[in-house]
């Protein structure tokens, strides 16, 4: 523990160690009483050894006895805050003689410094931020011998720094308070005056219009407001219309970020794997006709105003949008059990959705029966192949044998016919067995 000066900055070579040469380390321990009847052990304040700082005066807080301690130390970090504005002369602008600009002004007690701040403000046209630095200012003449102080500034008052005036208006309620406990009175905030420029730039900025209509719709505040807020549904398509066709067991995805619409297919009959993308990720219109064209869906329509000739064309871009043509693409509103969605024409059936789907849409629209719908079983007919027909061959023209007759009516191509050598075998020397004749 080291004993210092109070008033002098707790810097080295200003402070000593008072334990060298001690050889007693006890307290100086006293009772006092603490209210009616309650004794406490206090310790004893030893008057400082440097000589104008050892007068004791009560402390206002705790019952006791303590030095006085300078303004740097008491005042540390506390600061009178006001309001105020000055008015600035216009020449340039039309209408508008002068212009109204807002200032805080910062009296730090510690040491009397005076800053003064102007909040920046987007697109003003002027430089703002720091107009004073900290630093005590001087009354003006003839009183420029003496700095301002706390007395100096209340709520209706105007005070000059540097040939400029500013009219305070308003302070926080710790400026408030502290005044108030000094016995200095603070009347009530006053209004400050309008500004005539921030008015004349509002007229004027209503009656600029743009030269084409802004096309752009602001989706932020609907992107951070539902970023990675999903609503999932299941679902299914029957395909059983096609000659291979199955029931598609389908999962939903409607992103309320932007109103887009994601469909994976899940495990279905056909035993394929699940999680197949079956639409990607994007806007779904509600009524398909065909693919668009190169340039149909854009947001601008050019006209040609000069001619065909290639060499006098002239395009312009169409401030009405003449000829677009609105689509209607599938929200939130359409999603439903039971709904039907027409995805590119496909009938795809809405039966169930999660829990979270569920608080969503009974929060939004009030909805509070969700009752799933069945998945629709295997409506596959097995298909009977008929026998295939007897082929009836043409009459015997009685060229060649009977055999290559048939062949060739079988087919175009030339090719030598099937013979039944286990008959051949069977009935070869069959003839001359019977009737004897040996060759």
């Amino acid at each position: 523990m080291s004993v210092r000066c109070p008033d002098l900055p707790f810097l080295p070579g200003y402070t000593f160690n008072p334990n060298i040469g001690r050889t007693k380390f006890n307290m100086d321990p006293k009772f006092d009483f603490i209210g009616k009847g309650n004794r406490a052990l206090v310790e004893k304040v030893k008057p400082n050894m440097f000589g104008p700082l050892s007068d004791k005066y009560p402390s206002i807080y705790p019952r006791g006895e303590c030095v006085e301690l300078p303004g740097w130390i008491v005042f540390d970090k506390k600061i009178l805050t006001f309001d105020a504005f000055f008015q600035e002369s216009l020449e340039e602008v039309k209408g508008s003689p002068f212009q109204i600009r807002k200032v805080k002004i910062y009296y730090f007690l510690e040491d009397g410094t005076i800053q003064v701040v102007e909040p920046k403000v987007e697109n003003s046209g002027i430089a703002q931020g720091t107009l004073i630095c900290r630093q005590r200012i001087r009354l003006p003449a003839p009183m420029d011998a003496n700095f301002y102080d706390i007395i100096d500034f209340n709520v209706g008052r105007e005070i000059e720094f540097y040939g400029r005036v500013f009219k305070i208006t308003n302070c926080d309620k710790f400026t408030r308070t502290f005044l108030n406990r000094c016995g200095i009175a603070v009347p009530d905030p006053i209004v400050a005056p309008t500004d005539p420029y921030l008015i004349i730039r509002a007229h004027e900025r209503d009656a600029m219009q743009p030269r084409r209509p802004n096309r752009a719709v602001d989706t932020l505040g609907k992107f951070l407001a539902n970023d990675k807020k999903v609503l999932h549904f299941l679902a299914y398509w029957d395909d059983h219309d096609t000659e291979y066709g199955y029931i598609h067991n389908l999962e939903i995805r409607y992103y309320l970020a932007d109103d887009t619409i994601e469909i994976k297919e899940l495990q279905s009959e056909s035993g394929g794997e699940p999680g197949f993308i079956f639409l990607r990720r994007g806007k779904l219109p509600k009524v398909y006709k065909e693919l668009p064209t190169p340039g149909a869906d854009t947001d601008y329509t050019i006209l040609n105003v000069l001619g065909s000739a290639l060499t006098s064309r002239r395009y312009i871009v169409d401030p009405l949008n003449c000829g677009k043509e609105k689509v209607d693409y599938y929200t939130d509103k359409d999603l439903s059990i039971g709904a039907v969605l027409n995805c590119y024409n496909r009938r795809i059936i809405l039966i169930d959705c999660d829990q979270y789907t569920r608080d969503y849409y009974s929060a939004k629209y009030g909805i509070s029966e969700f009752n799933p719908l069945p998945l629709p079983g295997s409506k596959r007919e097995v298909k009977v192949i008929p026998p295939p027909r007897n082929r009836e061959l043409p009459p015997w023209n009685g060229f060649g044998t009977h055999e290559d007759s048939a062949q060739n009516c079988i087919t175009v191509e030339p090719k030598a016919p099937h013979r039944d050598f286990k008959k051949f075998l069977m009935y070869d020397r069959y003839f001359f067995n019977n009737f004897g004749i040996v060759l």
